[in-house]
This record gives structure tokens, sequence and C-alpha cells, in this order.
């Protein structure tokens, strides 16, 4: 897939990337706090369903789970509504990691 921002950069148009170098030479705080602010927003969308039933999270329940997972570069994020989704989640990511040890074997 390549670089994500590059793939990205490569979309915009000269004066909106004279724009960005612009902002970035001058330490744009602005610009930091933008990316920021829709990164929180996505992870707001994505925490909507369930990673595992698709069923809606109610947010102020205290039964809800979520867990972070991945290599420290790469985090990746799944909210679960119940226990038991959560539970049964794992229960297949160990059984999937069991089964590429086995084939690499």
């Amino acid at each position: 897939m390549g670089n994500p921002v590059e793939h990205w950069l490569r979309r915009l148009s000269y004066p909106a990337l004279q724009e960005i170098k612009k902002a970035m030479e001058e330490g744009n705080i602005d610009m930091l706090q933008s990316v920021e602010g829709r990164m929180q927003e996505l992870e707001q969308q994505h925490n909507l369903f369930c990673s595992n039933c698709f069923g809606k999270i109610n947010m102020d329940s205290t039964t809800t789970f979520t867990l972070v997972f991945g290599l420290s570069r790469a985090r990746k994020k799944a909210t679960f509504c119940a226990l038991d989704c959560l539970t049964y989640f794992l229960e297949n990511l160990k059984a999937l990691k069991e089964d590429i040890e086995e084939s690499i074997k």
C-alpha cells in the first residue's frame, strides 16, 4: 500500500501543499490540533459499534470494553458491548495465532 501520507500528499494541489509547508515551517499548532481533533472524531466513530456483534455501543454503560493491541507503531482499537463479545474475540484471535504458528512449522 505504500506510505499513506505520500498517497494523500499526491492528491493535494500545489497551493494546498504551499499552505501546509508554511504551517509546518511556522510550527503551526492549529494544524496539529486539527489533526488530533480529526483523529479523535474517527476514534469516537469507531466506538459506536461492537467490533464483534456490531451492536450499538452505549457510551454511558459500565459494561463496555475497549481493547488496544498491536505493535506500538500500528496500534489497533476494538470496542465491545459486553464481556462475552470481548471473550469471543480473544478466543478467535488466539485460534488464529495458533493456526498461523501451525502453518509456519
